[in-house]
């Protein structure tokens, strides 16, 4: 799968379509597009299939604590340390790359980069897919405390009003009546 990344974006540089990048090759091909548009469609869906695997497994041996620990030790740390200097590296050459081949020298003029206002200034670049692991991570574990916890929450919620005297019995509504078990807090 990794492998198929350098295909892709080897591919990226060659396609007929209107590209987003600085860099294009005068020299397109509707194989390219093909090529791109078959290996996105499934590269990275089966990178997070795998990673969701990976996930239950961890969840699985070390219970979903620990299976937070772990991801934000091995992608959480990584990507708080190097996203910045990849970041800046990327916007460094990539400035240098337009100003070479507009001004046909190696330079730094910020204000030849058209940038699209509509777009946010920083991003996560190539470290996209670190970032939306991490979010499925936090998603998981959310989940599974929305699950065990909530329940708790409602059920003490329930005790309390039914022992202050506060029971809504009998409340008509829009979808029908509400009984002893449902409350509006």
């Amino acid at each position: 799968m990794m492998w198929l990344g350098i295909v892709l974006h080897t591919a990226l540089n060659h396609l007929v379509v209107e590209s987003s990048l600085p860099w294009h090759d005068p020299k397109t091909t509707k194989v390219a597009d093909l090529t791109f548009i078959f290996i996105h469609a499934f590269r990275m869906p089966v990178f997070f299939i795998l990673a969701g695997f990976f996930v239950a497994m961890l969840v699985s041996r070390r219970g979903y604590g620990g299976m937070l620990k772990h991801r934000m030790r091995r992608l959480g740390l990584p990507f708080l340390i190097f996203w910045p200097p990849i970041f800046i590296g990327t916007v460094v050459l990539v400035m240098l790359y337009v100003h070479l081949m507009v001004r046909g020298v190696v330079g730094l003029d910020s204000s030849l980069m058209q940038l699209d206002p509509a777009l946010p200034m920083i991003n996560t670049m190539h470290m996209w897919f670190i970032y939306y692991l991490l979010w499925f991570c936090f998603c998981t574990a959310g989940r599974r405390f929305q699950q065990t916890h909530v329940g708790r929450i409602e059920e003490i919620r329930r005790r309390r009003l039914a022992d202050s005297g506060f029971e809504m019995v009998g409340i008509h509504c829009a979808g029908g009546t509400l009984g002893r078990d449902r409350f509006f807090l």
